[in-house]
């Protein structure tokens, strides 16, 4: 099925509710999880855990790496610091649980950025490029590619 276009103007979008980071912050990936939303910032290493009806903080967790891409399996946490490395978390302490390295073709895939999961499967954008893979996550194996060159033209 194909979705129609959007309207070239006169779209409105309407913002419910936000909550402003340090002036030194970068917010990158977001996961909600149960009643809580969770949000990594880029390179300050803090894991921000908020109400997800209120956007009231509930606590604040640190972490190593760079902070790219979160998101949620239903069972555990999926992260991605731009490397070719998959982290998996506890949501509620936020510690590793493990890790898994991605390739294609044999070769470490590098810069997955943002992440969601569906269907058994890590979906990663990967940074820079037009391309977002599909990739299993007890494996790291990317399974297939959708190719969205030509989408933003």
């Amino acid at each position: 099925m194909r979705c129609p276009p959007l309207p070239a103007s006169g779209m409105r979008i309407m913002l419910l509710r936000s909550v402003a980071l340090a002036a030194n912050e970068f917010g990158e990936g977001v996961a909600v999880v149960r009643d809580r939303v969770l949000q990594l910032t880029w390179q300050n290493r803090r894991a921000y855990v908020r109400d997800l009806a209120t956007f009231a903080p509930l606590d604040t967790f640190p972490y190593t790496g760079g902070g790219w891409g979160l998101a949620w399996d239903g069972a555990r946490l999926v992260m991605s610091d731009g490397s070719s490395a998959l982290v998996f978390r506890d949501p509620d302490t936020f510690a590793e649980t493990g890790r898994v390295t991605v390739t294609t073709g044999g070769v470490e895939l590098e810069r997955l950025n943002e992440l969601e999961c569906a269907g058994g499967l890590v979906w990663a954008n990967v940074w820079l490029t037009d391309f977002i893979a599909r990739i299993d996550p007890a494996s790291g194996t990317v399974v297939d590619w959708l190719d969205l060159t030509g989408l933003l033209t």
